[in-house]
Order: C-alpha cells, then sequence, then structure tokens
C-alpha cells in the first residue's frame, strides 16, 4: 500500500530540485564537448570516489594480497591517462579480493577490478580494455548522469502519486507503480547507451597508449562465453555492465574502420602480463578451495566449512581473508579461544581488513574480553565507516556488559535498524526493554473524580 503522501515534504522536495536545475543546468561533459543538465558537480564526484572506493574495497574481501600485482595493475591503468578527457582527477586502480569476475569505476577516478575477472585474461591489452572502458565511465560522468535522472524520475513520481492522490483518482497505486517501472526501463536505456560511449572511450584509450585494441574485443568475447556456460557467476557484471552480441559488433566494426592499422601491427602483450599475474594461476586452487568453504557456511555447515578453509590455508597461507573465516567458523562452533588465535593471524596479515579486525572483537566478545572487543569491533566499523548488525550486535552486548548504558542502548537499536534476524532481534528488544523501557502511554479519558459524599 502507497503511503500517503505528505504535501509540505513535496513541496520542499520540488522547491529543492527547481534550485537544483538552476544551480547544476549548466554542468560541462567533457567528451561530448557539450552542457547538459547535471546534480553532480566535479567536486561532488571526488568526494564520493574518495568516500565510497575504502568502503566498496573492504566489502569485497579487501584487496588481492599481492603487492607487486596490485602495482601493476596501477602501472597499467595509468598508462591509459596519456590522453584522458579528466586529468584533474587522482586515479586509483586496484584488484579486490574476490572471485566474481567484474570491474567497476566510482566517480573521481576510482577504478576496481576483481581477482575472478583477471585470472581469466590472457594479455596485458585485455586488462588495458577493461581498465580504459571504466575510465571512460569516469571521464563520460557516466555516474552523474544516473544520478541526475535518478532524481528527476523521483521527483516526477513524487509529484504525480501526490496528483493522483490528491485527485482521488481510483487504483491509482497501479498507475504509481507501472510509473516506477517505467522510470527504471528509462534509466535501463541510459545504462545500455553509457556501455556503448565507454567501450568506444576504451579503445581510443588504448590505441593512444599503444596496445593492440583486439585485445578488447577478446574481453567481450571472454565474458560472453563465461556467462553463456555459467550465467549466475557473470551475474554482477552483466548487471552493471549489459554485454550484449550487438555491442561486440559494433566493437568489431569500431576497430575495422578506425583502428584496423593499429590491430593488424601491434603484438599483444603476454609475456610481461603473464609473469605478473602469475600468483592467480598458483593460487587458483586455493581460492576455489576457499569458496566451497563459504558455500558451506552459507548452508551453516560449520564443520565442513572450517575442513575447507584449513585446506584452503595448507594450499596458500598468506591471504588474511581465509584465516578470517577460519575464524569466524570456529567461533560459530564455540571454539573461541581458537577463534582469536586465528583471528590475530587474519590481523597480523591484514591489519587494515575489516573482516579480520571484526572476527578477532567476536573472538574476543564471546572470551568475555568486552574492553577489547569494543576496541576491534570499532577499528572494523572505522575501515568501512560505517556498522553491519554483526558488529553492533556484539558492540551492544560488550557495551551492556561493561554498564556503558548508553552506547549499549545505542547499539541494540542499531541492530533493530540492520537486521531481522530472529535471534539478534529478539535478543536486542529484550535487553532494551530493562535498559530503555518504553514509557507508558498518557490515558486518552481523564480519570474519574471522586463525588463528595
Amino acid at each position: 500500500m502507497i503511503k500517503k503522501i505528505n504535501k509540505k515534504f513535496v513541496v520542499l522536495f520540488l522547491s529543492s530540485l527547481t534550485i537544483l536545475l538552476i544551480i547544476y543546468n549548466c554542468a560541462y561533459n567533457p567528451v561530448t564537448g557539450k552542457k547538459e543538465l547535471s546534480f553532480m558537480s566535479e567536486s561532488m564526484e571526488q568526494k564520493t570516489g574518495e568516500q565510497y572506493y575504502p568502503f566498496y574495497t573492504q566489502v569485497s574481501n579487501g584487496l588481492f594480497p599481492d603487492k607487486e600485482l596490485q602495482e601493476y595493475v596501477s602501472q597499467v591503468g595509468n598508462s591509459l591517462l596519456n590522453h584522458p578527457h579528466r586529468r584533474n582527477f587522482k586515479y586509483e586502480f586496484n584488484v579486490i579480493n574476490t572471485s566474481v569476475p567484474n570491474a567497476y569505476a566510482l566517480p573521481g577516478g576510482k577504478v576496481s577490478i576483481t581477482r575472478g575477472l583477471l585470472v581469466k585474461m590472457q594479455n596485458e591489452d585485455q586488462l588495458a580494455g577493461v581498465l580504459g572502458h571504466e575510465i571512460g565511465h569516469i571521464n563520460a560522468r557516466h555516474t552523474a548522469d544516473r544520478y541526475t535522472k535518478t532524481i528527476l524520475a523521483q521527483a516526477v513520481l513524487l509529484a504525480g502519486a501526490y496528483y493522483l492522490e490528491k485527485k482521488n483518482v481510483k487504483q491509482s497505486e497501479i498507475y504509481i507503480a507501472a510509473g516506477f517501472f517505467g522510470s527504471q526501463l528509462t534509466l535501463l536505456k541510459y545504462s545500455r547507451d553509457n556501455e556503448r560511449e565507454a567501450d568506444k572511450l576504451g579503445v581510443e584509450y588504448m590505441v593512444n597508449s599503444g596496445y593492440n585494441p583486439q585485445g578488447y574485443v577478446e574481453l567481450m568475447e571472454i565474458l560472453k562465453s563465461l556467462h553463456d556456460r555459467e550465467p549466475s557467476k557473470l551475474e554482477a557484471f552483466f548487471s552493471t555492465h549489459p554485454l550484449t552480441s550487438e555491442r561486440i559488433a559494433d566493437a568489431k566494426n569500431l576497430i575495422a574502420s578506425q583502428y584496423s592499422v593499429h590491430s593488424s601491427t601491434r603484438d599483444l602483450k603476454t609475456q610481461v602480463f603473464a609473469e605478473k599475474t602469475n600468483i592467480l594461476k598458483l593460487t587458483e586452487k586455493a581460492y576455489s578451495t576457499f569458496d566451497e568453504g563459504i558455500a558451506l557456511l552459507k548452508n551453516k555447515n560449520y564443520k565442513e566449512a572450517e575442513k575447507k578453509f584449513n585446506d584452503a590455508i595448507n594450499q596458500y597461507n598468506k591471504d588474511s581473508l581465509f584465516y578470517s573465516y577460519l575464524s569466524f567458523t570456529k567461533s560459530k562452533l564455540g571454539n573461541y579461544r581458537d577463534a582469536l588465535n586465528v583471528a590475530e593471524k587474519a590481523v597480523s596479515l591484514y591489519p587494515d581488513f575489516y573482516i579480520a579486525r571484526l572476527v578477532k572483537g567476536i573472538a574476543l566478545a564471546e572470551l568475555k574480553d568486552y574492553n577489547n572487543a569494543i576496541i576491534e569491533l570499532n577499528q572494523a566499523n572505522n575501515l568501512v565507516a560505517s556498522s553491519n548488525a554483526t558488529a553492533a550486535f556484539y558492540l551492544a552486548k560488550s557495551y551492556d556488559e561493561i554498564k556503558d548504558i548508553t552506547k549499549a542502548v545505542a547499539s541494540y537499536k542499531k541492530v533493530l535498524e540492520l537486521t531481522e534476524e530472529p535471534e539478534m532481534v529478539n535478543y536486542a528488544k529484550s535487553r532494551l526493554s530493562i535498559l530503555a523501557p518504553e514509557p507508558a502511554p498518557a490515558p486518552t479519558t481523564a480519570p474519574p473524580t471522586k463525588s463528595a459524599s
């Protein structure tokens, strides 16, 4: 059921939107050279990237633990900046430690590629292709474009919903729902257009930096082949990067018409790429074993998950991620002392890893070392500038135990905001009923007066 629209909110929202239209309707697109409507200024792009890049890196299992590979990917990314349309950003490139094949760009020059996508490549030109494509999204202000269209769609829908309610139109909820659906289709269409533009820019940046543009076509064909064989593994990539046979054909035609000389005369860069990415081949089995452990953990098969995480560590003992999830599993099995020892190893390998700090905090809380648990859990939250339900729950219990009632209450309330998991919710509600009971409601009628005798 659509909630009743608040008139004051509608007026305030649309007034604010009008002001934004006046301020930002002359934004400059450095790729097209045209002025366009935009509600995201360049300074806002920079701040957004700086704020969310560390967060997305942390929640994507952190950085892949190989300094040489990280430096190599950064080197390839920076080589594509010889002729960018936007030079004033501080560009950053990293490899995040997840098996899901994906790559993404945040505003302000922040680009990530996953271990799972990089391991599928055979040459540096393919890597340059995906990084160039993401740089294209940044340069063409595609995030700002989506942000602006979202605000406009919401404004139109809000105004329409208010009008339908005001006029008491029958079945207005159906019309409103249809409007939301239609707006999503519009945004999806622009997203596909954004992808085509990023394709062209990515190939341009590759060629200008000395790469063979054929590497980009190879990359797209690899992705298409992977999706055809195992669509679930490419779900994240295809949801943000719609990849069609038409786009592959467009890329081939672009190269044939504009870059045929570069495609036919430049060798694909395979040797250095093979050397720098060899660590991915050497550890591929370990990460496959780890992923099997994650699947078991999700099904609450803790004993078998523990075995898989131990096997992954035996195959590759330099990744904090493996130790972090082994610690979490040991806590689930009630082996808190072992969980703490393993968590300490995880932290020693990657001191700034959110998950490692989180599982150490959990183990400390279960061992009743509440003050140190609070330190670790707050460090975990600081790394992502937020809190998840598990961190909030253990912080609440730890503050509760040391009698810091104010922080305990705030953390229990945070738990209720973040999760519907019954065990956490019931415990939080139970403690809040004791620590911060709701005041009794005021009587709705005056009590009867005593008559005079």
